[in-house]
């Protein structure tokens, strides 16, 4: 049986795509102007996979103009199906700062109290975030700007 990914493509293909295109976006050592990078978030305690709740803090300076994280299931690598229509949120569609310039991202099957920026998940239910930020800045690539492990709640 030939696994495939999108669009019927082979795995190793999209992979080799993936790479290659993003190595060559890299090569002279400047941040390119719209290139998107991917970035697993990580997931501090087994607890959270099931669905409690999970908390993702990131201060003022994400060095990009454009970020988006979304939920996926890991059995079908699709987005999550939670009641919500789209779990995900985006600096361009929803994503709220708080009052001191951070900015909380709660992932929970019912939204928390007072939490302005919530991702549905499902109860029982394993998911994974991936974060993307788009056209990436400086901090960034010399590593003075890093994605904070998601941190169980209450």
């Amino acid at each position: 049986m030939k696994v495939t990914g999108m669009s019927g493509w082979p795995s190793r293909s999209i992979a080799w795509a993936l790479a290659w295109l993003t190595g060559a976006a890299l090569a002279d050592g400047a941040p390119p102007l719209r290139m998107t990078t991917p970035i697993p978030a990580r997931i501090t305690t087994p607890a959270q996979v099931d669905s409690s709740i999970g908390k993702l803090g990131f201060t003022d300076g994400v060095p990009t103009p454009d970020t988006a994280g979304r939920v996926y299931d890991p059995q079908t690598r699709s987005m999550l199906q939670p009641d919500q229509q789209f779990p995900s949120l985006s600096s361009a569609h929803g994503l709220k700062a708080n009052a001191d310039g951070t900015t909380d991202i709660f992932f929970a099957p019912k939204r928390p109290k007072d939490a302005a920026n919530w991702i549905q998940t499902v109860p029982g239910k394993s998911w994974f975030l991936i974060f993307r930020l788009y056209g990436p800045l400086q901090p960034w690539f010399d590593k003075s700007w890093s994605l904070e492990d998601i941190q169980p709640v209450g």
